[in-house]
């Protein structure tokens, strides 16, 4: 899902400057990267796979992470829900996975007050996959910030979300970690996330 290349040639730095060129302001890009994720969503799927690079470097902000999440559980965009997963995996800046985590918290409060719950638990199911596929990000950081939703909602989507994700990087730290983590599920009271949990343990060498 991650680091894909494709032969297609597309110079979206040169697009990036020329954008600025153009704008009234050069800092109005930089203040509203909102606009590189409207394109990259708006993009034809093989434009994002070389294009997403370029434009997480330039997302700096909490609120531009909520943007990415939102485009993704919208389904507005063509493939929307994997485009804001492959475009968050790449980036290199583990504070804008600890800003996806924060803002994780908006979303447990909607699901709480029954409010869009669909939007809510595909915005959700986003950022913990996000983390988990962010490879330039040190595994036990991405641990760490997984480690932060075990407890947050007894939504069962989520829950078996979180499993996934300890999965996903359980071939970069101790496994011995990871499935003390995952055993916590094969207690839960959903008779079908316990049997996820256990599913997932015997997957675990």
């Amino acid at each position: 899902m991650v680091g894909l290349t494709t032969t297609l040639q597309i110079d979206y730095e040169g697009r990036y400057s020329n954008a600025l060129s153009k704008a009234s302001s050069v800092d109005a890009l930089y203040c509203d990267p909102d606009l590189l994720i409207r394109e990259y969503f708006l993009s034809p799927l093989e434009q994002r796979a070389v294009s997403r690079k370029t434009i997480i470097s330039h997302i700096k902000t909490w609120q531009s992470v909520l943007v990415i999440v939102s485009w993704g559980a919208s389904g507005k965009a063509q493939d929307s829900y994997d485009g804001a997963i492959n475009l968050l995996a790449e980036t290199k800046n583990f504070r804008l996975l600890e800003f996806a985590t924060s803002g994780a918290a908006t979303y447990i409060g909607m699901l709480n007050k029954g409010l869009h719950v669909n939007f809510a638990e595909n915005c959700l199911e986003i950022i913990i996959k996000s983390i988990a596929c962010a490879y330039q990000v040190d595994a036990k950081q991405r641990f760490a910030l997984l480690s932060n939703f075990i407890h947050l909602t007894d939504r069962r989507v989520i829950k078996a979300t979180i499993i996934d994700a300890l999965m996903i990087i359980s071939d970069e730290i101790d496994v011995t970690t990871i499935r003390d983590v995952i055993n916590v599920f094969t207690t839960d009271q959903d008779e079908y996330i316990r049997d996820y949990a256990e599913e997932a343990l015997q997957g675990i060498e």
